[in-house]
Formats: structure tokens, C-alpha cells, sequence
């Protein structure tokens, strides 16, 4: 995932990810969750994760990231399609 500024598209320097969940409240099932993983990244633009979900269906990955002269964290989410 890149953290993108929503003016002009460009890479968010310096961005720090303070929080992460995954959970299916897409399907309607916010309860069912899976643990979230962060490797150290090659890129510093370039955040990966990593995630074993459950079952098949729509995860939200919601991720919170500390960003330079932001007073309170940046939250945003996407949902991912899961085949088993």
C-alpha cells in the first residue's frame, strides 16, 4: 500500500503507520477479525501487509498513519475480496 496525498497524488513522506485492523464489516461481520502484520518495508513509500483471513469474502483493512504537521492521525480503509 502507498500513502498517497489526496491533492496531487504524490507519496506522503515520512508517514508513520500507528494502527492497523482487518476485519469483514463489509459483509456485515465487523466482529470476525484476523491479526494484522507489519514487515519492515524496503520502500519507504511502500507500506506491505500481511494477513491470514479466516473465510472468504470482503475485509476492510483499516490502517492509521501519523502524518508530519497532521495534529491527529490519518484513517482510511479498503476492502479486499477474499477467495478460499
Amino acid at each position: 500500500m502507498r500513502l498517497v496525498a489526496v491533492a496531487d497524488g504524490k507519496p506522503v513522506p515520512g508517514a508513520k503507520i500507528v494502527q492497523t485492523s482487518l476485519d469483514m464489516g463489509p459483509d456485515g461481520m465487523a466482529a470476525m477479525t484476523a491479526p494484522v502484520k507489519l514487515p519492515p518495508p524496503a520502500d519507504p513509500d511502500v507500506f506491505l501487509f500481511e494477513a491470514q483471513p479466516t473465510a472468504a469474502g470482503n475485509w476492510a483493512l483499516t490502517v492509521s498513519a501519523k502524518i508530519q504537521g497532521e495534529p491527529e492521525p490519518v484513517t482510511g480503509a479498503i476492502t479486499i475480496a477474499v477467495t478460499k
